[in-house]
């Protein structure tokens, strides 16, 4: 039986299609739909990270936190767009 390595396709295209959708509407959109459908698009886009970095490296017998250095990537990476998002919704 070969096991799977990696994300799926679906992670980075559900990610392509959630930046072109913000950059399609965010013009268009009231201020706070605007500020709504970005808080929306950080979710997405932290739990396609989480998937892309975390879960590649998860294997079922394995130690629960073999590679450290993916938390502290995947952690760094959501406190940046958790403070972007934050600093545009307060603006």
């Amino acid at each position: 039986m070969k096991l799977q390595r990696g994300y799926l396709l679906e992670i980075p295209l559900i990610l392509i299609i959630t930046g072109l959708l913000l950059s399609i509407l965010i013009p268009i959109l009231p201020s706070i739909a605007t500020k709504i459908l970005v808080t929306i698009g950080a979710i997405i886009f932290i739990g396609g990270f989480y998937y892309m970095i975390i879960i590649p490296g998860w294997q079922p017998n394995s130690p629960r936190f073999r590679y450290w250095w993916k938390f502290v990537l995947f952690g760094f990476i959501s406190v940046i767009i958790i403070l972007i998002t934050f600093l545009y919704v307060i603006s």
